[in-house]
């Protein structure tokens, strides 16, 4: 069972022993396993039941209907990846998914739009009744529990509650829908081994499961459904700035057989040139820094390139 964190209570950005209560219980999961679950979403039952319907739909249409909005066409990494369009494990065969990503849908007068930027620009959306709305409602709710969890977070930390604030209020985050088509042998992994790359993924995923993680020194562990909860982990851009005190831990999805399974991950990232260096906090004389200071576009970049054979054209 993961640990169950309460974002709600940072929502105020004021410390309160609730709050303190609630990052120390991120903190030890943060340390412990790099994996926990969050209640107060700020997500209806409704919510959570439109995101998939809407996965489903938007999946069920045929191909050719789908590459209208291929990624490849995209300058900004927005809209429909086919299955094997993404290897997140080079042990393994490309991933046995399609996926749908969008982020948010940015115009000519954005200044990252203006310079060229790889993580500012338009989305691409299929064209069908209510999905940019429903995509873009949920996003906004994802990003306000995301970054609750941030202020817990730095509270945990020994920062002020609203440190990363500023450095997310132009933020380049994520929302992916994935189908993870029915496999049929046992051996198949529908996502392979990875971790993520950047700071924080909130993840919904329907009753099939299949999510796997992989806490150190300790066997692979079956993450299972919970209604109307989302399954947040750390990604490799967090552990590098937290000096490798948080853990962006190994996990993998393992489907059962013959089933069709949906899920919808948010990548929470910062805004881009946001400049990762290790939080004073996470440094001693025994565990000096690990990590130069690094950009977190310049990240992220470097993790797309190697995952995705577009890219790589």
């Amino acid at each position: 069972m993961l640990p169950l964190i309460d974002p709600a209570v940072a929502h105020a950005r004021t410390i309160t022993p609730a709050v303190r209560v609630e990052a120390e219980k991120l903190y030890r999961a943060c340390c412990d396993i790099g994996f926990f679950t969050v209640k107060n979403t700020n997500l209806s039952t409704e919510e959570f039941v439109d995101i998939f319907t809407l996965a489903h739909r938007f999946f069920a249409q045929p191909l050719e209907e789908k590459m209208r909005i291929s990624i490849e066409n995209s300058s900004h990494h927005r809209g429909y990846g086919k299955v094997g369009a993404e290897q997140l494990s080079p042990e393994t065969p490309a991933d046995f998914k399609e996926t749908f990503d969008m982020s948010r849908d940015l115009g000519p007068t954005h200044p990252g739009v203006r310079a060229g930027d790889l993580f500012y620009g338009p989305n691409q959306y299929p064209q069908f009744e209510g999905f940019k709305e429903t995509v873009e409602r949920y996003y906004q709710r994802l990003s306000e529990t995301g970054l609750n969890l941030l202020a817990l977070m730095a509270v945990s930390l020994e920062l002020p509650i609203d440190y990363f604030d500023p450095l997310f209020d132009d933020q380049t985050s994520v929302l992916r829908m994935i189908h993870y088509p029915p496999v049929t042998d046992a051996g198949q992994i529908s996502a392979g081994v990875h971790t993520d790359y950047g700071c924080l993924t909130l993840l919904a995923q329907d009753a099939v499961g299949g999510l796997e993680v992989k806490p150190r020194g300790q066997d692979w562990i079956r993450v299972p459904y919970e209604p109307d909860m989302l399954v947040v982990n750390i990604g490799d851009l967090m552990q590098r700035w937290s000096n490798d005190v948080f853990q962006s831990t190994p996990h993998r999805v393992v489907p059962p057989l013959g089933v069709d399974r949906y899920s919808i991950p948010f990548f929470l990232e910062p805004n881009t040139k946001t400049r990762v260096a290790c939080f004073d906090s996470c440094v001693t004389p025994k565990t000096p820094c690990r990590y130069e200071p690094i950009f977190s576009d310049d990240w992220i970049t470097s993790r797309f390139n190697q995952t995705y054979a577009y890219r790589q054209k």
